[in-house]
C-alpha cells in the first residue's frame, strides 16, 4: 500500500498525526494533532485509508482555523457545525443522544432540567460560558469561535439538527446539484452566484428555520431590492429578472426542507417593456453584404452574426454544436440545437438559406474559438462590427438580431408554428400550444418536417437570399 502522509500504524491501527502549526502550539500548549482512524492496517483498502485520511485532516486544517481565528465570522457556518460534530466526536459523543431521555421526577422537575444537567457534565466548559453571559452579559459578539462551539455542542446533544443545520450557503449548493449547474455556461453560472451572493450578504442569521422567511429572508429581499435600485441604479425589469433567479433557490430549499414558508414575490414598481429593437430590411442587408466580406478572425464574428440573424443562434447556443449536430452538406442544410439550453423549447434545428458557404468555411473555427472565449466576448465583437456596418444605429447589440428574425418572419406572413421552432419560442407567444411544438420537436429529424422548416426560412430571408460579395 502506498505510504500516505502523517498516517503512522500503532498495534496494527492507522493513526492520522501532524504537527500544529508553531503557533497554535503555542496557543495551546500541545505539538501534535493525533487521531485513531479506527481502521486495521489487515483489512483496509488504500481507498478507504485516503478517504479517511482527507476526512480526519480536514478535521485538522479546520481546527487551525478556529484557533487562528478568535473571531466567528472567518468561518462558514458549515464549518462552524462540522467543528461541533468534531468536538462531540472527540468526547465520545453524538448529536441528539439526550433528546429522548429518561429522567428521575423524584431528582429532577422535568425532562429538559435533566438534559441540561446531563449536558452539563458531559461538556463542563459549556457551564463557565453561559455564566459569563448570564452574569456579566457576555455578547455573543465578543465570544471566541472555540467558545461558540463548545456551546453549540453542548446545545447539539439535545438537538441534532445543529450539526446538519439548513444555511444561507447549503441553499446555493442544493440548487446547484439540483439543476446541474456544473455543465452550464460558467460565465451564467458566476452570474446566478453573484446575484446570491449579493442578496444573501442582507441575511443575518447563520442558520434557517421555519420562521426564517417572515423574520430573516423578507426583509432581506426588500433590501436587496434596495441596493439595486438606488445604490446600482438597476432598471425595475432587471430587478425582475434577478428576483425570479433568487426566488427560484429559496423556493427549491423551501421545497427540499420542508420549510413550509410561504414564499411570495416583493411588488415592483410597474414598467414598461421598451419596443423591442430591430435592424429594418434595408440596415439587414447592408449587415449580410459585410459580413460575407470579412476575412480571418473578423469572419468567425460575421459567421456569429449570420446565425444569430437567420435562426437566432446565440453564441453560447453555436458554442455547444457538435460534429453530429452540423448538417451543412445536405440538400436542405441545417445545424441542430439539441444540447442543454436556457429553455426546452430552444432546441431546435436551424435551416441555413443565408450565406451557406460561408457558415461552411467558418463554423467549425468558430465553435473552437466561442469555447476558448466568453460568450459575453463575442456579443461585443458583434456589437462593434454591426456599429462598423450601421454606424447610425449605434446603441443596438446583437440581440437586436433575434428581434429581427421575429420582425421578418411576421413581415413575410411565415408559418409561426415553424417560426416559433427554428427561434426557440414558447407556444404562447406565436399563439400555439406547447403541445403543438412539441409535435413537431418530437419529429425533428424527419425529411418532410426539415423541408418544411427550410421553406418557412427562405420565406423570412427571401430579402436576403441573393446577396452575393
Amino acid at each position: 500500500m502506498t505510504k500516505l502522509k502523517n498516517i503512522v500504524i500503532k498495534h496494527n491501527q492507522y493513526w492520522f498525526q501532524k504537527k500544529w502549526p508553531k503557533d497554535v502550539k503555542n496557543l495551546i500548549g500541545k505539538t501534535s494533532f493525533t487521531r485513531k482512524l479506527n481502521l486495521n492496517k489487515s483489512s483496509t483498502s488504500e481507498k478507504e485509508l485516503s478517504r479517511a485520511k482527507d476526512a480526519i485532516e480536514e478535521q485538522y486544517n479546520l481546527q487551525v482555523k478556529m484557533y487562528r481565528n478568535s473571531n466567528p465570522d472567518a468561518l462558514t457556518s458549515l464549518e462552524i457545525a462540522k467543528l461541533v460534530a468534531y468536538e462531540l466526536s472527540q468526547r465520545k459523543l453524538s448529536a441528539g443522544q439526550l433528546s429522548e431521555l429518561d429522567f428521575d421526577p423524584d431528582e429532577f422537575s422535568n425532562k429538559h432540567e435533566a438534559q441540561i444537567n446531563l449536558a452539563d457534565s458531559f461538556i463542563p466548559e459549556a457551564i463557565h460560558i453561559e455564566r459569563e453571559i448570564a452574569l456579566w452579559g457576555k455578547q455573543e459578539s465578543e465570544m471566541t469561535t472555540e467558545e461558540i462551539v463548545l456551546l453549540m455542542a453542548h446545545s447539539a446533544l439535545l438537538n441534532r439538527d445543529i450539526i446538519n443545520p439548513v444555511t444561507i450557503e447549503s441553499l446555493w449548493d442544493d440548487y446547484y446539484q439540483y439543476k446541474g449547474l456544473q455543465s452550464r455556461d460558467k460565465k451564467d453560472v458566476l452570474r446566478l452566484k453573484t446575484g446570491w451572493q449579493t442578496f444573501s450578504s442582507f441575511i443575518g442569521v447563520n442558520f434557517l428555520s421555519a420562521t426564517s422567511y417572515s423574520t430573516d429572508i423578507r426583509p432581506a429581499l426588500n433590501k436587496y431590492i434596495e441596493h439595486l435600485k438606488d445604490n446600482r441604479g438597476v432598471k425595475i425589469a432587471t430587478v425582475d429578472r434577478y428576483l425570479n433567479n433568487i426566488l427560484a433557490i429559496i423556493n427549491y430549499g423551501n421545497e427540499k426542507h420542508q420549510f413550509d414558508w410561504r414564499v411570495t414575490k416583493p411588488k415592483l414598481p410597474k414598467y414598461r417593456n421598451k419596443d423591442r429593437a430591430q435592424y429594418p430590411t434595408k440596415e439587414q442587408i447592408t449587415i449580410v453584404e459585410g459580413c460575407l466580406s470579412q476575412k480571418g478572425h473578423k469572419a468567425l464574428v460575421a459567421c456569429s452574426i449570420l446565425l444569430y440573424l437567420q435562426g437566432s443562434m446565440m453564441p453560447s447556443e453555436v458554442s455547444r454544436l457538435r460534429a453530429e449536430d452540423i448538417y451543412l452538406e445536405k440538400e436542405q442544410p441545417f445545424l441542430v440545437i439539441n444540447q442543454e439550453t436556457k429553455t426546452h423549447s430552444r432546441k431546435r434545428v436551424i435551416p441555413i438559406t443565408v450565406g451557406l458557404e460561408f457558415i461552411k468555411s467558418n463554423i467549425n473555427e468558430l465553435i473552437e474559438w466561442l469555447n476558448k472565449t466568453s460568450t459575453d466576448n463575442c456579443s461585443r465583437q458583434m456589437k462593434i462590427m454591426l456599429s462598423e456596418f450601421i454606424p447610425h444605429m449605434p446603441g443596438q447589440t446583437a440581440h437586436c438580431l433575434r428581434h429581427s428574425f421575429r420582425h421578418n418572419s411576421v413581415y413575410a406572413n411565415a408559418n409561426q408554428a415553424n417560426t416559433a421552432l427554428i427561434g426557440g419560442w414558447s407556444g404562447p407567444s406565436v399563439g400555439l400550444s406547447e403541445r403543438m411544438l412539441r409535435y413537431g420537436m418530437g419529429d425533428m429529424y424527419n425529411s418532410e418536417f426539415v423541408q418544411g422548416l427550410y421553406n418557412t426560412s427562405k420565406l423570412i430571408n427571401k430579402h436576403l437570399l441573393d446577396i452575393q460579395v
